[in-house]
């Protein structure tokens, strides 16, 4: 039996933010998440062959104000007039972030005329000084010209013909 693999490699650039519930507190609220910012570069490569699909990554970043995770927050909040976060100066202080992560998952798809489903349950885990974690989950997805490449986070699917599909996802961290 033949095997056809695919492999994609990518470079991504994010921030993610986390504030407080209370934004407007200009005090510390030590009974809540903190302000921070994490800015990061993440590399990734995924290799898909048949239904086995293998996810890893590693990340690089900031921690903290060099995240610019402040600024973007007040000049998102001015412009959508909206209140202002005011917590800030008490943010986490500026780190250099590394994480590593690896993920399986198996993908069982149907295809019928026109439309077509599949679920891709999954397992993995992640180590570094931003998030240490085990997770488990699937994705379940149905539509109509379904992209084939269930939890690969690009869509190669080929020509212009029309892809509409729904997805719903559980996934459990520890």
């Amino acid at each position: 039996e033949s095997s056809s693999a695919d492999e994609y490699y990518s470079a991504t650039l994010s921030q993610e933010i986390y504030t407080p519930q209370d934004i407007e507190d200009f005090e510390l609220i030590e009974d809540d998440r903190p302000y921070a910012g994490w800015s990061y570069l993440r590399f990734s490569i995924s290799k898909k062959e048949n239904g086995d699909i293998e996810i890893t990554t590693l990340d690089f970043g900031m921690i903290g104000e060099y995240s610019l995770a402040e600024h973007v927050q007040i000049e998102y909040h001015k412009l959508i007039d909206t209140r202002d976060p005011n917590g800030w100066d008490h943010q986490l202080e500026n780190e250099l972030g590394v994480n590593f992560s690896h993920y399986r998952a198996r993908n069982f798809r149907v295809d019928y005329e026109i439309l077509s489903a599949d679920i891709t349950p999954f397992i993995g885990g992640s180590i570094g000084n931003v998030n240490t974690s085990v997770s488990s989950g699937f994705v379940a997805r149905f539509g109509h010209n379904l992209p084939k490449n269930s939890l690969i986070p690009y869509n190669l699917t080929k020509g212009t013909e029309l892809t509409l599909y729904a997805s719903a996802s559980i996934v459990g961290s520890r």
